[in-house]
């Protein structure tokens, strides 16, 4: 049975446009293949739908989710960046009513959890540069971020086994003045 629902929504995605009434609803697509850890299926869906609403952060969330799953070091920090920059426009434009309230909060929580994410995959990485890029696309997108702190330690020693030594310590003096209770 499961499979029946997603042929019925794989034949709205793969119908030329105009042949059927509605659009595929790509939220829903996303979704069902994220759950089923069907990740590049799922971050297809979510790139045609943000291609149709670049400000869904639903989408761009289950892309990061999508990209988690996958364990994509590249991924992540992509959709996590993505992910926060519709989190902070939702918030700084939304309406002061409960709806506008309520999509704000969830905004907001969204963003704390890009900067988690971000932190997350650098200290479970092995690899120098993922973890340099990584602990760098936290650093640029909140440099108070309590997260800085945590993953210090594995960057300043990517850095050294990345034969990027010397920008250790400016990397140390920059964390230190941005986080004093490091």
């Amino acid at each position: 049975m499961k499979h029946a629902y997603w042929g019925s929504l794989l034949l709205f995605a793969l119908c030329p446009s105009g042949s059927l009434a509605q659009a595929p609803d790509y939220a829903q697509l996303q979704s069902g293949y994220l759950s089923s850890k069907e990740y590049d299926k799922s971050m297809d869906a979510g790139v045609k739908g943000l291609a149709q609403d670049p400000a869904n952060l639903g989408l761009a969330y289950n892309n990061l989710k999508a990209s988690e799953g996958k364990k994509d070091a590249e991924g992540i920090r992509k959709w996590a960046t993505e992910s926060s920059r519709i989190a902070r426009s939702i918030v700084q434009n939304a309406k002061n009513d409960d709806e506008g309230k309520r999509q704000a909060d969830y905004a907001r929580q969204v963003d704390v959890y890009t900067e988690y994410s971000l932190f997350a995959a650098a200290t479970q990485s092995t690899a120098p540069a993922d973890i340099i890029n990584l602990f760098t696309a936290l650093e640029q997108q909140n440099p108070k971020s309590q997260d800085l702190e945590r993953a210090a330690g594995p960057y300043l020693h990517a850095l050294q086994q990345g034969g990027r030594a010397s920008e250790a310590g400016p990397a140390a003096e920059r964390i230190l003045v941005n986080n004093p209770d490091c």
